[in-house]
């Protein structure tokens, strides 16, 4: 298998594990926090899709994300957060309840087939390339406050292929395994 079917399959397989543990949330989970001063399940939820985009369209492409599309302009209020890194509690309660679990499944839908049709146009010579993701960035000002650049200043000189596998793939296998847990808990009291 070569590496661009590898990355096919691990975010397909995200996808699946994704809409399974998140499409049946209830409105009451959706708002719920694992603990005091932990973010909403809702919030995460949406962090997911929205970390997939922002690093492959805008980080990787240097092209407007889905998110900004027609599609999701009820969404624009929340276009100064980014995709919920380095910003305050608040603003990811916000967040939580601003968006709704049946849009934000179909978003995920959106992030992956558009995912998926770019990394057929690619070789894995392409993923050595290192994007210029200052640049990409630049015109972005939810990517340009402190809290986002601290919180993300470590990714900024990586070659696709890493921000494939960490941001992308990595980093959302994580998300994936607390939203298991947390939904687990709640449903069980365990």
């Amino acid at each position: 298998m070569n590496a661009i079917t590898y990355l096919q399959k691990q975010l397909a397989s995200i996808n699946a594990i994704f809409h399974g543990i998140a499409g049946d949330l209830t409105d009451q989970e959706w708002l719920a926090r694992p603990a005091s001063g932990q973010n909403m399940i809702g919030y995460t939820v949406w962090h997911i899709p929205r970390t997939q985009d922002a690093h492959i369209q805008t980080w990787i492409r240097g092209i407007p994300e889905v998110v900004h599309g027609d599609r999701w302009a009820h969404w624009q209020q929340l276009k100064r957060l980014g995709y919920g890194v380095g910003i305050s509690l608040a603003d990811a309660d916000e967040i939580a309840r601003s968006v709704h679990r049946a849009d934000v499944m179909e978003y995920a839908d959106a992030v992956h087939q558009e995912i998926s049709a770019w990394l057929q146009e690619l070789n894995e010579g392409d993923l050595d390339h290192l994007p210029n993701i200052r640049q990409h960035l630049s015109s972005y000002p939810e990517y340009q406050t402190p809290g986002f650049i601290e919180e993300a200043r470590g990714l900024f000189d990586q070659p696709i292929w890493s921000q494939l596998m960490w941001p992308c793939i990595e980093h959302i296998q994580r998300h994936l395994g607390e939203l298991e847990i947390v939904k687990n808990i709640l449903r069980t009291g365990q």
